[in-house]
């Protein structure tokens, strides 16, 4: 075996080895890709999630207060009540 059979051995194994190192590269490449995509819907996701939360935390403030002025007229009638029923 002389030395450019020798060369001839070694560039074959180096293109045989680069096709598998850049078939793992585009494996991991398609993957790395598919979490950044999942990444970015549970980012949307989470944006969403917090926009409700703060929609439920309005409305339940506003229902509070509403619950308040409810209780307050409540109060107000039947203290009007108990006067008139004292009459």
């Amino acid at each position: 075996m002389n030395w450019q059979d020798l060369l001839a051995i070694v560039s074959i194994a180096a293109i045989i080895l680069g096709l598998i190192e850049r078939a793992a590269l585009s494996s991991i490449t398609v993957k790395l890709n598919n979490i950044e995509s999942s990444t970015n819907d549970i980012k949307v996701e989470f944006k969403q999630l917090r926009q409700d939360s703060h929609s439920a935390d309005n409305r339940i403030t506003k229902l509070e207060e509403s619950v308040k002025s409810v209780h307050k007229r409540l109060d107000d009638m039947q203290e009007h009540c108990g006067k008139m029923h004292l009459e």
